[in-house]
Formats: C-alpha cells, sequence, structure tokens
C-alpha cells in the first residue's frame, strides 16, 4: 500500500481553554503550535483522524497539567507547564505517528477563583 503524506509542519491552536489550577484558581490558556508527520504508516493507520485524535489527548493534557500547578506558580512558570503538556502527550505522539515540534502558550490569563461545594 502506497500512502502520501506531506511531512512539513502543520501549525494548530488550542485557543481560549478555560482551566482550573490545583488551588481553585481559574486560568484562561490559548497554546500555539506545530506538528509534522514522523510516521506515516502509523499516522495512516492507527485513526481516521490522526490529527483529531492528537487534539483531543493535547487538550486532555492542558487540563491535567494545569491542575496539578497552584495559580501563583502558573504565570511563573509557564514553560515548565508546556514542558509537562508536552510530557502527557508524547505516548499519544508515538501511537499516531505524530511528532509535535512546537509548542508555546500565547494567552495565560487568571479569571478569578472557584469555590467547591
Amino acid at each position: 500500500m502506497l500512502v502520501l503524506c506531506d511531512q512539513r509542519p502543520v501549525p494548530f491552536q488550542v485557543a481560549g481553554q478555560e482551566l482550573v489550577a490545583a488551588d481553585g484558581m481559574g486560568i484562561r490558556i490559548s497554546l500555539a503550535g506545530e506538528y509534522r508527520i514522523a510516521n506515516p504508516g502509523c499516522f495512516a493507520i492507527e485513526s481516521c483522524d490522526s490529527f483529531a485524535t492528537f487534539y483531543l489527548e493535547l487538550k486532555q493534557a492542558v487540563r491535567l497539567a494545569a491542575a496539578e500547578t497552584n495559580g501563583d506558580g502558573f504565570f511563573r512558570e509557564l514553560h515548565q507547564l508546556t514542558a509537562r503538556i508536552r510530557e502527557l502527550v508524547q505516548p499519544k505522539e508515538s501511537q499516531l505517528g505524530i511528532e509535535m515540534t512546537q509548542l508555546a502558550i500565547y494567552e495565560a490569563v487568571p479569571i478569578g477563583w472557584t469555590r467547591q461545594a
């Protein structure tokens, strides 16, 4: 079987995710990045829409990473948050034949505190 794949980097964005940090602080975060097809065979076979599958995993990783971080440290250590997100999505990247070549937080805004009932 012959599968043609464009292996050039493709930009993506994850816009306006409203998250809750470990200490209950609400945060709105947006990310931008690039991915490329690293393994065309896996990319074509593992999912009918490999990027959509990866994108959902990425959104979940953003939520998990934010939930592990306190609001105070969130804004001081955005590079650590980005590194944690990359760590969380790496297994799915490999499975789907995708390589995330860039990931950056371009918006991080506090939106208040949430109360637990």
